[in-house]
Formats: C-alpha cells, sequence, structure tokens
C-alpha cells in the first residue's frame, strides 16, 4: 500500500459534489504511488484517471474557488497541468502529434500570452534532438532580458526573441561571400531557381516558421556551437526567425533539395517601411522623439556623427537634456537618454538610446555663433544604419518643394560652414523634427541673438520664417536643418527654437567645433543613395 494521505483537511472545504475527485485522489493512494509518479506510469489505467482528475479538479476549483489550506495546496498542485513535468508525460504517452498534446499547449501558450501586453504571439516547439521537451518560443513587440520579465509562474522553458530580431548568422555568411567574391554560376542560379519554385508551396504548407527560401554560394556550420565555420558551397537556404526549434507537429526540414544541400539561418523579411518618431526604433534615426526619465517634454535627436573620442554619437540641443541649474554647470553630468521619450515603460534598458558625453551653451572661443547642444554617445544595440527619416508624407513632400514620390534621405554627411551658405543663391531651406516632422521654411536673417532660459546668449544664429505652415513648434528643438542643393541634402545648423513665425537655428560647425570635431566639419555619412538626389555627385566628404 501507498503512503497515507490525510483527506479530512480537503472534505472540509468541498461540497458533496466532489467527492468524486477526491475519491479519485484516494484512488492514487492506494495504487501506491503520488500522482506526479503515476504520470510517468505507462498504464492506460492510471493515465486515464489521472486525466479526469485534471478535469474535475480545475472545474471544481473553477466553479467554487474554495478557500484552501496549506496542508491541501500539495495535492491540487499535483493535478495542476501547467507545469514541464506533466507536459513530458503528456508527449510520452500519447505523442507529440496528438490532439491531447495540441489542445494542452493552446491552453499554455493562451496563459503566456496573458502574462505581458507585449506579447505578440506564442508558439510551442521541440529540437530534433529531443521530441518531449517541448519549448515555447515568444515572439514580443519589443525586447525582453528574460522569461522574468512576462507575467508568467510555470516552470516551461521559454525562448524570448523580439519581433524581427535575428542572429547575425547570415550578415556574417554575406560579409564572408562578398569579401571571398564568391558567386553561384548561371548554370547553377537556374538550377536552384527551378529547384525553389518546385518546392516552395511544399515547404510553405508544411513548414510554418520558413520566412524566405533562397540560395547562397557559402553553407554555413555549427554557428550555434563554438566552431562556427563557412565552406565554399552553393545550397538552397531556408529562413526562419528561431533557428533550432521546430513548431509541433511539424517535421524537420530536408537535409537537401533536388541535389542541393539545405542550410537553415535566421532572417525575417521586411519592408523598408519606417516608424513614426513617437514610436521605439531599434536604430536610431535622425527626427525621432528623445527625453528623460521622469521628465515630461522631449525633443528631437539631431545629427549622427562619429565624435574622435566617443565615436558613434548623435547631437541635440542641450536645454533638451539638461534643466537650467544642470546647463549652469561646468561639467557635463551623467545623463541617459531614452528613444522614444520618457513614458511609463521607458525605465527599462529597451528605451535607452545612449548617455549624455557633453553639453555648451553660449558663446564658444574661435567661432562666431553662441551654441545650445548636447552630445550623446549612442548605445552598440541603437546604432543607426541609415540615412533615412522616421516618417513623411506625401503631402509634406510636396509642400517642402519636392516631388510626391520621392524619398529624402541624408547620407552624404556633407555640411555647410557659414559663409559658403550665405553665398547659396537659392536657400531652399528643411527641416525635420519629432513633432512638426518634414517642413519647408525661407531663410530670413543671419546674425540673429537670442537668449536661453534668459541665461544663456546665443549670438549669430540663423533666422528661418515660416512658409505655409509653422517650421518648428515644440517639441522641435534639436531638429537636423538643411539647405536642399544640387548635390543633395546639406546641413545647416541645429534647431534651438523659435517664437510665431520664425525659428532660431544654430550653424552646425559652431556646434561641431564646440564639441571637439575639427575640420574639415562632416557629419556620418551612409551608403544609401537617396532616391531623388543623386549623392555621388559629391567629390569629398566635409564642409563647403
Amino acid at each position: 500500500m501507498g503512503k497515507e494521505i490525510e483527506l479530512e483537511g480537503l472534505y472540509a472545504h468541498c461540497d458533496p459534489n466532489a467527492e468524486k475527485l477526491f475519491c479519485h485522489v484516494n484512488m492514487f493512494v492506494r495504487f501506491g504511488t503520488t500522482l506526479n509518479q503515476s504520470a510517468s506510469n505507462n498504464s492506460p489505467v492510471l493515465w486515464a484517471i489521472f486525466l479526469e482528475m485534471h478535469v474535475l479538479t480545475h472545474e471544481y476549483l473553477k466553479a467554487n474557488k474554495p478557500s484552501i489550506s496549506e496542508e491541501i495546496k500539495p495535492i491540487l498542485h499535483a493535478t495542476d497541468q501547467k507545469n514541464k513535468k506533466y507536459l513530458q508525460n503528456t508527449c510520452k504517452q500519447f505523442g507529440i502529434n496528438s490532439e491531447e498534446v495540441e489542445e494542452l499547449t493552446k491552453d499554455i501558450c493562451k496563459d503566456i500570452k496573458a502574462g505581458s501586453d507585449n506579447i505578440l504571439r506564442v508558439w510551442p516547439a521541440y529540437r530534433e534532438n529531443n521530441r518531449t521537451d517541448i519549448v515555447f518560443v515568444v515572439i514580443t513587440d519589443t525586447s525582453l532580458d528574460s522569461p522574468k520579465d512576462i507575467d508568467y509562474v510555470y516552470d516551461f522553458e521559454i525562448v524570448l526573441r523580439a519581433d524581427g530580431d535575428t542572429n547575425e548568422e547570415n550578415r556574417i555568411v554575406i560579409e564572408h561571400e562578398v569579401e571571398s567574391d564568391n558567386y553561384i554560376s548561371d548554370t547553377r542560379s537556374e538550377e536552384m531557381r527551378n529547384v525553389i519554385n518546385g518546392n516552395s508551396d511544399t515547404l510553405g504548407k508544411q513548414h510554418s516558421n520558413i520566412t524566405m527560401i533562397s540560395a547562397s554560394s557559402m553553407k554555413s556550420f555549427g554557428y550555434l556551437t563554438n566552431n562556427h565555420k563557412m565552406e565554399r558551397e552553393d545550397c538552397i537556404t531556408l529562413f526562419v526567425h528561431v533557428k533550432g526549434l521546430i513548431p509541433i507537429k511539424e517535421k524537420c526540414f530536408p537535409k537537401t533539395l533536388g541535389g542541393f544541400n539545405v542550410d537553415i539561418r535566421e532572417d525575417v523579411f521586411q519592408v523598408y517601411t519606417s516608424r513614426k518618431p513617437n514610436e521605439w526604433h531599434k536604430d536610431l534615426k535622425m527626427g525621432c522623439r528623445i527625453g528623460l526619465q521622469g521628465v515630461n517634454g522631449y525633443g528631437t535627436l539631431g545629427g549622427i556623427i562619429e565624435h574622435p573620442h566617443h565615436g558613434i554619437c548623435f547631437i541635440t540641443c542641450a536645454h533638451v537634456l539638461l534643466n537650467v541649474e544642470e546647463l549652469q554647470m561646468n561639467k557635463t553630468p551623467p545623463i541617459t537618454c531614452y528613444q522614444p521619450s520618457f513614458d511609463k515603460e521607458a525605465a527599462s534598458n529597451h528605451f535607452r538610446c545612449g548617455e549624455l558625453k557633453d553639453h555648451k551653451i553660449g558663446e564658444v572661443v574661435g567661432r562666431e555663433a553662441g551654441v545650445d547642444a548636447a552630445l550623446v554617445k549612442i548605445d552598440e544595440s541603437r546604432k543607426p544604419v541609415n540615412g533615412i527619416f522616421p516618417e513623411i508624407s506625401s503631402d509634406d513632400v510636396k509642400l517642402s518643394g519636392f516631388d510626391a514620390d520621392c524619398t529624402l534621405r541624408y547620407t552624404s554627411g556633407m555640411v555647410y560652414d557659414t559663409e559658403p551658405f550665405l553665398r547659396q543663391k537659392d536657400k531652399h531651406i528643411v527641416k525635420y523634427g519629432a513633432t512638426t516632422l518634414l517642413k519647408q521654411g525661407r531663410f530670413g536673417f543671419y546674425g540673429a541673438k537670442t537668449m536661453v532660459f534668459g541665461h544663456f546668449l546665443l549670438s549669430n544664429q540663423f533666422q528661418i520664417y515660416n512658409m505655409e505652415k509653422p517650421f518648428a513648434l515644440p517639441g522641435d528643438s534639436g531638429s537636423l536643418v538643411f539647405s536642399v542643393s544640387d548635390n543633395g541634402l546639406v546641413a545647416i545648423g541645429l534647431l534651438a527654437g523659435g517664437s510665431k513665425g520664425y525659428a532660431i537655428v544654430t550653424p552646425i560647425c559652431d556646434i561641431l567645433h564646440a564639441i571637439g570635431c575639427s575640420p574639415p566639419y562632416s557629419l556620418k555619412a551612409f551608403q544609401e543613395v537617396d532616391d531623388r538626389i543623386d549623392d555621388t555627385e559629391i567629390n569629398h566628404k566635409g564642409s563647403l
């Protein structure tokens, strides 16, 4: 006989209708095994009783919601379906493709997803070498550090992955292909294209996690181990969001297709649209909304630079990140910057985008203009990768003097020093700010002077007049301002503020000088070429 379990305390919390439930509990005891031990027993009778106990227990607790004593909790916990061991035993008893496993994992996925509004979807998977240990893949809108960041208390293995995030394997292989100057021959390309076309429908039906199918002249081995290598081999590449985890009820990918070996890599195809300035951007962009923790207000991320001491940084106005007392300090205080600007979630590392390294406000030795500037070192995980802006409507494009179907980018890094800019006959001025987005202005005057917070003099400023719509509004401080030349967008300054009908812009080269850059001045250049304005016409990088 098995060990005795005192059930009097359990009956004390129940009504007569629960007798069937506790009869089953007692039956488990009489079989001489604990509930969890019985789950691993291959007896169909025991398993049928065990499954019925689960149903009875959860139905009773849901209907009656009794107050369970500490002595009784271990007994009821033994009938809890939401644990790893029970799921493993269900897989062993019925098989991973069974309806029992499918229904159980559906419930678990539903519970996991309910643990956070950040979770987009959850799916159960297994590894090729273990078909009974189910892993739950959790796709989130934004990155989470660990499963502890979601409200879920059970012991299943959870793999977190932000939507669109993948490992670096494919990028590494492509870079190696380019550096090695490897190509697939025309003949082999046609063969592989036929194989892909002939198998894509079947693959799509059999494998729900495929994101793309392609071909490569290099095959990758052992990326998930410490012995990663790449070999010259024409292969079919199958792309997934999370490598090594196979959705339940699906088979492993084929090892070969049409005589070609298959290489599995992580990648997610994305259309190249962009988010709005007040939305989160993993790769920072000019014009994004930035701010501080606990401060009700925001400014705009200006230009990107490669600083001689701090590396990849962005510039904005000092008053965006510092209050009056901090602006008056000789040393720059340690301040963390967030993108998007602070909200209830911004305290997480996910929203952090950089650290303030330097600031200057007022007159600058060796230059004519006063400046209001801050230098922020960009976190490695948030570095920009291109010169696009977050969001531009076709109406704003037309109102700013461009063709409605053009795509504006700032890729050259070119800047105008003050005198060369003033010599331009046609001063077509635009800026991109977090509040007003893309807007056109008209050059008004150079030499304006103003005070910031009544303490700091900004002399020799550009004054830009509004046109059909306000050139700038609160929240646009720090915006990069451009002159549109035959060679593309050329930066002329940083927007500091304004009033009715006009904005004040600090000359860009004065700012770069103030934060420790040396001539010839420039901002960071990107490889993308503007769809409308050909930056390749610029012969050199630097200021004009």
